[in-house]
């Protein structure tokens, strides 16, 4: 019965890298429309990405511009208040050269009416 039980038994050459292969789900589509759906695939992922590199340049653009906006603002802010403190410093020193001349036009005045009246006394005598 050992003898039998061989003869039955047919040899069948085996490729490895059959065995290899996984099996296909029963579900996947035949493979006609698995190309035109790999390629609209990767039209649908290039325009996600594009999508996202334009989002992401629209974001750092809006970043770059406010931060150029503050920085300009910053920078006026600042002239505009050494232009005020120059401008106090200014009117502090004309003012004190008003009143600087105004004293010594007073003692002018003091001087014209002395020698007036000087000269009034020499054309009296």
């Amino acid at each position: 019965k050992k003898n039998n039980l061989w003869e039955n038994v047919e040899l069948k050459s085996v490729n490895p890298a059959s065995m290899m292969k996984q099996p296909e789900p029963e579900t996947s589509l035949p493979r006609s429309t698995e190309g035109p759906q790999k390629s609209s695939d990767g039209r649908v992922s290039l325009y996600k990405r594009i999508s996202l590199l334009l989002a992401c340049v629209w974001i750092l653009t809006l970043i770059s511009g406010l931060a150029v906006y503050f920085y300009c603002r910053s920078v006026h802010k600042q002239t505009v208040t050494a232009l005020q403190s120059e401008l106090k410093e200014l009117q502090e020193s004309n003012t004190a050269q008003i009143s600087e001349l105004r004293k010594q036009l007073q003692n002018k005045g003091i001087e014209i009416s002395n020698l007036q009246s000087r000269y009034n006394s020499l054309n009296a005598s």
